[in-house]
Formats: C-alpha cells, sequence, structure tokens
C-alpha cells in the first residue's frame, strides 16, 4: 500500500513552486509609501491651515476674533489706549477740580485721578459687547499688511520695532464719550493724538521670516494634503499584509503630531520671547498666538487620535485573529493531515482533498 502523503507537503511544494518576487516589491513600495504619507503629514495639514487661516481674511479675521474677550488681551489693550488718551490730555484744564466721590475713590493730584478714571473708562469699554466688534474690524484692516509682510519673504521694514499695530480708535471715541459724560471738560477740537488708537500686540518678524515658507504651503494647497492620503491608503493597499501595514501608518502619524506639536511649543517659546522684548504684555501675547494657532493644533490632536486608534486597532486585530484568518493557508472543512489514495477507507472525520 502507499503511504500517505502529508497534505501540508504538498501546499509547501505547491508554494516553492509559485514566484516569490511579487510580495518582495509590494512590501518595499508600502514602506516607502508609509514613510513618505508620515512625512508629508504635518507639511500637508500646515498647507491647509495657512491657506485657510492666514492668507484668507474670512478665515483669518474668524481665528484672531475670539481673543477680544480675553481678559489679558482686554487689559493690554485698556493700558495702552488709557496712556495715550491720558498722554493727550491735561489734567489741569480739562479737571475743574478734584473728581466727585460719586464717580469712584481717586485720590492725588488731578493728573493722578485723570488717569485713573481713563483706565477705569478704558477698561470698561473694552469689556463691551462693541469691543468684539470694533476688534474684528482691525484686524480685518490690518490683514492686507501682514499678507504683504508674508509676500516681502523678510525684506518688508514694517514699522521701527517691527510690530503691527491695530486701529482701535473706535474704542478711543467711546472712551472719550465715557469721559466727557463723567465730567471732564474735554477741548474743542480734540487733539489729533486723540482720534488714533493704534495699539501695538502682533509682532511681524515671525511672519517675514517665515514668508517663502508659508507661499509655498499656500501654494501647495490642495494638492499636498490629497497626495498625503493618497500616500498613507496607497500603502495599506499595496502592502502584502495590509493590517501590519495600518499598524505602521497609525504609528507613523503619531510620531508625525508629536513633532508637529513639539514644533509649535518651540514657536510659541520664540514668539514670546520676542514680544517679551517688544514690551508686549507676555500674557496677552500668549493668548494671540493661541488663537492664531489654535486650528493647526486642534487639527494636529485629532490626526494624532486617530494615529493612535488605527495602530491599536491594527495590532489588537492581529493579535486576537487566528493565523488561517490572516491570510496563511489553512485547509477547509473536511481535511484530514493525509490524503487518502482511491479506494482506501477514510478514517472518522472525513477525507483529505487536493
Amino acid at each position: 500500500m502507499q503511504p500517505p502523503v502529508s497534505h501540508y507537503r504538498i501546499e509547501e511544494a505547491a508554494a516553492a513552486s509559485r514566484p516569490r518576487a511579487t510580495g518582495g516589491w509590494r512590501r518595499t513600495l508600502a514602506v516607502v509609501l508609509v514613510v513618505a504619507g508620515c512625512l508629508t503629514a504635518p507639511a500637508a495639514l500646515a498647507s491647509v491651515y495657512v491657506h485657510r487661516d492666514i492668507m484668507d481674511v474670512d478665515g483669518y479675521v474668524a481665528t484672531v476674533t475670539p481673543v477680544a474677550d480675553d481678559a489679558a488681551v482686554q487689559e493690554a489693550v485698556a493700558d495702552a489706549l488709557a496712556k495715550q488718551v491720558s498722554r493727550a490730555l491735561d489734567a489741569d484744564q480739562v479737571l475743574p477740580g478734584p473728581l466727585p466721590a460719586e464717580l469712584g475713590e481717586f485720590t492725588g493730584p488731578l493728573s493722578a485721578q485723570l488717569e485713573d478714571l481713563t483706565a477705569e473708562l478704558t477698561l470698561q469699554a473694552v469689556k463691551s459687547s462693541a469691543f468684539r466688534e470694533f476688534w474684528a474690524t482691525a484686524n480685518r484692516k490690518v490683514h492686507p499688511i501682514l499678507v504683504d509682510v508674508i509676500n516681502s519673504k523678510g525684506n518688508l521694514k514694517v514699522t521701527a520695532s517691527d510690530l503691527i499695530g491695530l486701529d482701535l480708535k473706535k474704542v478711543t471715541a467711546d472712551v472719550t464719550d465715557l469721559l466727557a459724560s463723567s465730567g471732564v471738560s474735554l477741548p474743542e477740537p480734540l487733539p489729533k493724538t486723540l482720534k488714533t488708537g493704534d495699539v501695538m500686540l502682533f509682532d511681524a518678524r515671525p511672519f517675514a521670516r517665515a514668508g517663502r515658507y508659508l507661499l509655498t504651503l499656500d501654494r501647495l494647497y490642495p494638492l499636498l494634503p490629497i497626495a498625503t492620503l493618497g500616500l498613507l491608503l496607497g500603502s495599506v493597499l499595496v502592502a502584502p499584509r495590509r493590517l501590519r501595514a495600518a499598524a505602521w501608518v497609525g504609528a507613523g502619524l503619531t510620531l508625525a503630531m508629536v513633532a508637529l506639536e513639539a514644533g509649535l511649543a518651540i514657536g510659541r517659546m520664540s514668539y514670546l520671547g520676542r514680544t517679551d522684548d517688544a514690551g508686549i504684555p507676555h500674557a496677552a501675547s500668549a493668548a494671540i498666538w493661541g488663537a492664531i494657532t489654535s486650528d493647526l493644533r486642534r487639527w494636529g490632536w485629532v490626526v494624532l487620535v486617530v494615529g493612535v486608534a488605527t495602530a491599536v486597532a491594527a495590532i489588537l486585530v492581529l493579535l486576537v485573529v487566528r493565523p488561517g484568518d490572516r491570510g496563511a493557508p489553512q485547509p477547509g472543512p473536511g481535511y484530514t493531515d493525509y490524503l487518502y489514495l482511491p479506494g482506501e477507507a477514510p478514517p472518522p472525520g472525513g477525507a483529505g482533498r487536493l
């Protein structure tokens, strides 16, 4: 009688006779696509951010308008405008005498009383509901200057201090009205310095130095985001083992977003260092930086979470699913360990098949 033939030996012989080059080049291509996609992911997000939140005027205004409600920004604006108004007025001329007690506890020389009253009324003005609209209008006006700074690629001198001023003369007008209603005799006509309200809160240097990179990212929108998505999806589709490829994609995206967040943190420290040197209040600068970069940071965290979830899910499936479900050839129902010749009685449980 002919000895039994092992089913797995037949499978191994058949596999050995098939060409094995296909899996090799697919694996190499998948690795190249994963690496390329993960390396371009931060730039792809930055491309969307620059196009929507920096170069587009409506997107820029929508991004920076919420910072008008920040207490640190309101205090910085109020302090700057109050000093401008106080310097423009002569307390001995506009105050007939000490301020009445119903206005508050103001003591000291008339000049000190006027400064304290002006500071209080200015803070009241910037905390009003109208200030948010004034802030949005001022930022809409300053956006063309910001775009010019970026287009200059570092060659444009904005001001002597390289700071961009916001025109908040409408707030100054509100303050003068409040002063008049408080018994302050404002001169007629008003001094020219009372008709302006430039507040220096933005440092133009980072935008100027990064101008060529920002312009490149803007031009690459939307091609770069689409290409990055295609690279990552293509790496999974072309890979011989797609679950493993998905795990590597998730891990790579996680590392890429960690690098992006680290870069933003370094940029924040550098920006705040420059604004501190320029005399801009630290808390206000931090609030403005947070508002300008809010979308980029939020998108980075979303992609990071997606990357972690993708990697964990793929690894769990690889660990839980049986080897046969991962593509390894296994005998189906009715197979036995051996192939029996025709006419021989199969053992209980079914006969082997080729």
